[in-house]
């Protein structure tokens, strides 16, 4: 399973994984386990990419897991 809306949405918004990984101050490796859902994403780490990507899509659509 994927993040594949989230994954789209930094295509969009030209926002890199090691930008975002930056950004939320976890390691690129990490960021990779949490969007191919090995790992979960943190509340507080959620709202922390909506806002970077400055998205108008919701939480739930956004981290919506497709396989």
């Amino acid at each position: 399973m994927k993040f594949k809306n989230l994954e789209a949405e930094m295509v969009r918004k030209d926002v890199s994984r090691a930008e975002l990984a930056k950004e939320l101050n976890i390691s690129y490796r990490s960021l990779g386990l949490k969007i191919n859902a090995v790992r979960n994403f943190k509340d507080d780490e959620m709202f922390a990419i909506k806002r970077i990507l400055k998205t108008d899509l919701s939480l739930d659509d956004l981290f919506q897991k497709e396989e």
